[in-house]
């Protein structure tokens, strides 16, 4: 015998039986208490006759007719949960899963203690690819067993899946399916109607912000007939969230329910028209408390009603063009947002806030004169409007920095077009407002350096070196410029040397030098200007320093220092530089030269 066989005859052997909905009719009969439990016990017989004979609809039926009598007996409860438990295994053999399913639920639904059922169900949830512990693949479920109207079977999905995790969703979903019951049941409406309650009260504590189960609430007491009391409920709704449409629309509903019991009552109408207002239907609202007017001629709350209707509509109005300004602003959609912001300031002209808008609208196009104006009309009605007061201050500074940025555009132009002086003078000026700009600096560089004007280019290549020491950029600048204002240097002196402008022509070695104190060309030249010059001590150590920063290529630069000490009457000194002469440049120029003045030396001697 199967562990359900066992389960199922140890309850028999305790006279269980079960109630489910599905099957369950009032009792047409009625019974004096003998006859009941005779009647009760021919059920329950008659229940397991059935179910040994495995015809599983007609046992649920006789256990819910027996249930139908004796509702105190739990007992039934707990077998009608194992005729379910079973039928669903039988329909689960016979490929029926969506029947198993709803079997295994209302075994649930009868007794959720019963483990067998509950592994059933999820095993079956698991042939579906439904993960038994998701809660919302479970709610899913009870929605489409709710469309089914196995409303039983719903709930107990439900049930289940507030075991997982509690949902305020899922215990208002019961209470709704408790509703439908009540409203359908003929002996069952009161305790159904207490469930449904029970269950939204849970649901409150759940999530007391939720307007839902108050509207849930209205809906039930407005179906007992309790519609003032389901009226309360509506407004506690939306004054939760007044923009809930349906607590708005609950609450409309609720009023109309009243007004079908008592239409000659000018406040019901009243009601009905401050919902319709709620919810933005003007015209709703104010036919009715024209209604009401009719009704009761001296109806302050309609009167008053009537004279805020024109206001809301304004209101109305006026957040249509808000809306509608702040989406286009927010699409970057400028000129087209200002307009509606206009339109909104025609309605509102003192509100403080859309002058604002406006302005921000104005300064992102970066129209800061309208920029300005709108700023100072919104302090202008409210001095303590500290985002326009900040914004005017941020225009300012905003302002500024596009001038700035605008002038550096035209100087980079400038540049780019060889207009040198004219882009230097627009740089000179941003830096003033850039003083840390290196950038600046670099280009200010540049532009000197294209005009030739190498000590002013180094000199802002050096300033934005100081400002970002670790570019390779600026170092390299520095260099370059440093090495083609020397070249320049020296091809001016020499072209000085060669129009025989010998003084010029040292000056700008010496500057050359400056620069580039080891170029042996330019100390070499500087003796030879020197010389010309005659100025023999200037020359002679000129040519020394070229010699010893360059012996192999300045050999000349030697032979022409020892002239100058033989003139000298340095004859030693003379002779050494000689014989170095010899020993560097053996195929030198002056080789032979230098050999006859050693000899003449030599014989003097």
């Amino acid at each position: 015998m199967s562990s359900r066989k066992k389960i199922f005859f140890i309850f028999i052997a305790l006279n269980l039986l079960i109630f489910s909905y599905t099957s369950a009719k009032a009792y047409k009969y009625q019974f004096n208490e003998s006859d009941k439990k005779s009647e009760v016990s021919r059920l329950i017989n008659q229940g397991m006759k059935y179910y040994s004979s495995r015809n599983y609809d007609l046992s649920i039926k006789s256990f819910s007719e027996a249930y139908a009598l004796d509702k105190s007996n739990p007992d039934i409860l707990n077998n009608l949960s194992i005729v379910h438990n079973n039928y669903g295994s039988y329909l689960s053999e016979r490929t029926d899963p969506t029947g198993a399913l709803r079997e295994f639920r209302l075994a649930l639904f009868y007794d959720e203690t019963n483990q067998i059922a509950r592994k059933n169900l999820e095993t079956q949830l698991k042939h579906k690819k439904v993960d038994p512990k998701d809660v919302y693949q479970r709610i899913a479920e009870a929605k489409d067993e709710r469309g089914r109207s196995n409303f039983l079977a719903a709930i107990a999905e439900l049930q289940e899946a507030n075991k997982i995790k509690p949902t305020t969703k899922s215990y208002v979903t019961i209470a709704k399916i408790y509703h439908v019951l009540a409203l359908r049941s003929l002996d069952n409406k009161v305790a159904y109607m207490a469930r449904a309650l029970k269950n939204l009260d849970t649901a409150q504590k759940i999530d007391p912000n939720n307007p839902e189960p108050l509207v849930a609430k209205g809906d039930i007491y407005v179906a007992k007939g309790k519609i003032s009391r389901g009226i309360d409920f509506y407004k506690q709704a939306v004054e939760m969230d007044p923009t809930n449409g349906e607590s708005q629309q609950a609450l409309i509903n609720g009023w109309l329910a009243a007004i079908r019991v008592a239409p000659g009552i000018a406040n019901n109408f009243v009601g009905l028209a401050t919902a319709y207002q709620l919810n933005g239907n003007m015209d709703q609202a104010e036919k009715n408390f024209r209604r009401a007017m009719q009704l009761d001629p001296n109806n302050l709350l309609a009167s008053e009603g009537i004279n805020a209707i024109e206001n809301d509509r304004v209101k109305m109005q006026l957040d249509l063009f808000l809306n509608r300004a702040i989406s286009l602003q927010k699409d970057e959609r400028f000129d087209e947002s200002i307009d509606n912001y206009i339109k909104a300031v025609r309605l509102s002209p003192r509100n403080p806030d859309i002058h604002y808008n406006i302005g921000t609208c104005f300064q992102a196009k970066k129209d800061w004169f309208q920029a300005e104006k709108a700023y100072r009309k919104a302090l202008d009605l409210n001095p303590e409007h500290e985002e326009a007061g900040l914004a005017l201050k941020k225009l300012t500074d905003d302002r500024r920095e596009t001038q700035i940025a605008e002038a550096f555009d035209k100087a980079v132009e400038l540049h780019k077009n060889k207009q040198y002086n004219e882009a230097i003078q627009i740089y000179l000026k941003v830096s003033r407002d850039k003083p840390s700009d290196d950038t600046l600096f670099y280009n200010i560089g540049t532009a000197y350096q294209a005009l030739g004007n190498f000590d002013e280019a180094k000199k802002y290549y050096e300033k934005a070196s100081v400002i970002k020491a670790d570019d390779e950029v600026y170092k390299q600048a520095i260099n370059t410029v440093n090495l083609k204002h020397a070249d320049d240097l020296l091809a001016q002196g020499i072209n000085a040397q060669t129009e025989g402008k010998q003084d010029i022509a040292a000056k700008k070695y010496q500057e050359l030098l400056e620069i580039t104190p080891d170029n042996s060309d330019a100390w070499y030249n500087l003796g030879i200007a020197y010389q010309s010059l005659a100025k023999p001590d200037e020359a002679l150590r000129a040519y020394k320093k070229a010699f010893e920063i360059a012996p192999l290529e300045q050999s000349d630069a030697i032979f022409f220092a020892a002239l100058i000490l033989e003139d000298k009457k340095n004859l030693s000194e003379a002779m050494k530089l000689y014989e170095k002469y010899i020993e560097v440049a053996p195929e030198g120029d002056y080789y032979i030269d230098v050999r006859d003045r050693l000899e003449y030396i030599k014989s003097q001697s």
